[in-house]
């Protein structure tokens, strides 16, 4: 590329410009795909009834997303002495080109606006598509999270019957539990990819420019626009959690194999162990707040539905209150159990976990453990608080649930 040169948004004008030693590819193919979607969007303006935001929002992302991934690829592709000219000029797309066509982007849209009426409805209806799409990926985040969560124990506990076995010289048991903790590892890899997956064929949107709409037209968009980065915010927060999981994960299975070979020291491997073991059970602690709160209201509301049944007058009032007090009692009874089955499930996941690892190295009176166990008793504190909760309020759905019968 001739130096000081100002470069053209234009695939033909890159690749006769770019320098014989620079590849033309991947900014050659991007450049291409958005001269497509912008000639796409740009024939909208002369069709009467187009989907003209749609088209807009397709080019902006191929110029906003694509162009600039690719102009970064040739940039990361050059020899900085070699092809200095070249670089200069694709910080030139970045810095100048690219915003300004953005800018001309805009100004197209505003023709379009000026020219057709239903802007809004397109706007709205192409928001709407999008969240459709991102819905199904959002809630496969979420799942995926807690299979994760879910499977990530088995290969500590593995881990700790990896170091049992080793202690007692059973190398075969040993390699048994550490394929244990490979096969996690491959469990908790394939989630990770059918989420990235997923997440890779969801629809790449532009931020809604709210300066484009009318102030009266602003409160719908301005909803939708939540709901969507709700749920992006949503997917890219699990999908790092699943990451998250898969290296702790990683390094468990290479913690077996090391162990099995003897070439890393028990009690190392087993503090990374317990570590996980407490912020497991700190997690399922925080967990059971969730049926814990949720029955302590159901059970405030069930409470005040039946006093205002006994204050009401009117026949249609005390109907009312019978049948709101109904959903509250149907609705602790199931947060009641499910608070009932959680605390029953935790305590048997840690006791499980704990009762893995070999007692003569996990110990209390190790110095290397001893603050670890600190650390437990606080999470495990907190169980025995929600048992006392789950006492309490057992005995609060009993008496309402039989005042509840009495009413006619």
């Amino acid at each position: 590329m001739k130096p000081g040169i100002t470069p053209v948004l234009s695939s033909s004008w890159w690749t006769a410009n770019k320098g014989k030693t620079v590849p033309a590819n991947p900014l050659e193919g991007a450049l291409k795909a958005y001269e497509a979607a912008k000639a796409a969007f740009e024939k909208t303006i002369e069709q009467p009834n187009a989907d003209g935001y749609a088209a807009y929002t397709a080019a902006k992302n191929k110029l906003a997303a694509d162009v600039v991934k690719a102009v970064d690829a040739e940039i990361a592709a050059c020899i900085k002495i070699m092809h200095k000219d070249a670089i200069a000029g694709l910080n030139k797309y970045k810095s100048t080109i690219i915003p300004a066509e953005k800018a001309e982007l805009d100004k197209t849209f505003l023709e379009f606006k000026s020219r057709h009426e239903g802007v809004l409805e397109s706007m709205l209806d192409a928001m709407e598509s999008f969240i459709a799409a991102l819905s199904p990926i959002a809630e496969l985040s979420a799942k995926t999270v807690l299979a994760c969560q879910a499977k990530a124990p088995e290969a500590d506990k593995a881990l700790g019957a990896v170091t049992t076995c080793m202690g007692k010289g059973d190398a075969k048991g040993a390699g048994v539990a550490a394929t244990t903790a490979t096969e996690v590892g491959a469990f908790v890899a394939a989630q990770h990819k059918a989420l990235q997956d997923a997440i890779k064929k969801a629809p790449k949107t532009w931020p809604l420019d709210r300066a484009k709409l009318a102030e009266k037209d602003k409160t719908a968009a301005n909803k939708l626009g939540d709901r969507k980065s709700t749920l992006e915010s949503q997917i890219e927060a699990n999908m790092a959690r699943v990451e998250e999981i898969k290296k702790e994960v990683e390094s468990v299975m290479s913690q077996a194999r090391q162990l099995t070979k003897g070439t890393l020291d028990t009690q190392n491997a087993l503090v990374g162990s317990f570590n996980r073991l407490i912020n497991r059970a700190f997690a399922l602690a925080q967990s059971n707040d969730v049926p814990a709160r949720e029955m302590k209201a159901a059970l405030s509301n069930l409470d005040g539905d039946i006093i205002a049944y006994g204050k009401a007058a009117d026949p249609k009032e005390k109907d009312k209150h019978k049948t709101l007090a109904k959903k509250n009692l149907d609705f602790a009874k199931v947060q009641c159990k499910a608070l009932e089955a959680a605390l029953k499930n935790g305590k048997a996941e840690i006791s499980t976990l704990q009762k893995s690892m070999p007692a003569n190295v996990v110990k209390r009176d190790n110095p290397v453990f001893t603050p670890l166990f600190v650390e437990l008793d606080k999470a495990l504190k907190s169980f025995t608080e929600d048992d006392a909760t789950l006492l309490k309020e057992s005995g609060k759905l009993k008496n309402l649930e039989a005042k509840f019968n009495t009413l006619k």
